[in-house]
């Protein structure tokens, strides 16, 4: 492991011109010198590609140009990377201070074979509400205990897993349970990574998103397969009798008092 390794930070964006900025002003404000940005678009027509272009100089490599997907994004973006950790910071995410990275970077000499590192994160669902979530030190096994912008990943793993495309949601918990089923190493660190807004592509209680990832629970536990199915249908019958805001206040949805309110 290198001193003040090559840190590459990935987004990937599709018509994000309402949130792009402020992604990209987290990672160019970063205080650790050595990282490498690249940002991959999906070909907007939206006017993002003008606020990427405002910020060119700060960004190591970008493109637009059509892909199959979040996934795909990612793979370019990958296969793009010249630094030894990866982060994928999409649109609409950002890192939780500008000094993020100089701190976590200060983490990596003492890793020895570990491949993802990885911490909290807060969690935004409105300009009042957000909480902090808290990952977990194991239990990946079924699917990922954090936030995948909270990760950083070893550039040659994620090289030799590409994401898998066929999935549109849940390619991320393909990839990390993937890997913590293969043996690979992960580390948890007590430092909060990410600012995560949880309206995405992939928040919510989202059907497509369940079918992907039973799909992937169902690689490795019958057992869990159904556990997952279940609490999955206990959920959306909250949903539906329950108004969201109510079911928040009740702790129905989240089973903690997570959520606070902003002054």
């Amino acid at each position: 492991m290198s001193k003040n390794p090559i840190i590459s930070v990935v987004t990937v964006v599709f018509n994000g011109k309402d949130f792009i900025e402020d992604t990209i002003l987290s990672v160019i404000n970063q205080t650790y010198k050595n990282i490498e940005y690249i940002i991959i678009d999906g070909g907007s027509t939206d006017g993002t590609i003008d606020i990427i272009k405002k910020y060119k100089d700060k960004i190591t490599f970008w493109i637009s140009e059509k892909d199959d997907g979040i996934y795909d994004a990612m793979n370019k973006g990958t296969i793009k990377a010249r630094g030894e950790w990866l982060n994928y910071m999409n649109a609409g995410d950002k890192f939780y201070k500008n000094t993020t990275i100089e701190e976590i970077s200060e983490e990596l000499d003492k890793m020895g074979d570990v491949v993802v590192i990885y911490g909290d994160t807060e969690m935004v669902f409105d300009k009042h509400n957000k909480y902090i979530r808290h990952a977990k030190k194991d239990g990946h096994k079924y699917h990922h205990q954090f936030v995948h912008q909270s990760s950083f990943i070893k550039k040659d793993i994620a090289l030799k897993y590409p994401y898998d495309t066929s999935f549109k949601i849940a390619g991320d918990t393909d990839f990390f349970t993937k890997l913590y089923n293969k043996g690979y190493k992960f580390a948890k660190i007590n430092n909060i990574i990410s600012i995560f807004n949880i309206i995405g592509v992939s928040s919510g209680l989202n059907f497509k998103m369940y079918l992907e990832e039973i799909a992937i629970i169902s690689k490795y536990s019958k057992f869990e397969t159904v556990k997952f199915t279940l609490v999955f249908l206990i959920k959306k019958l909250i949903y539906a009798i329950f108004p969201y805001k109510i079911a928040k206040r009740v702790k129905i949805i989240y089973g903690k008092k997570y959520l606070s309110r902003d002054s």
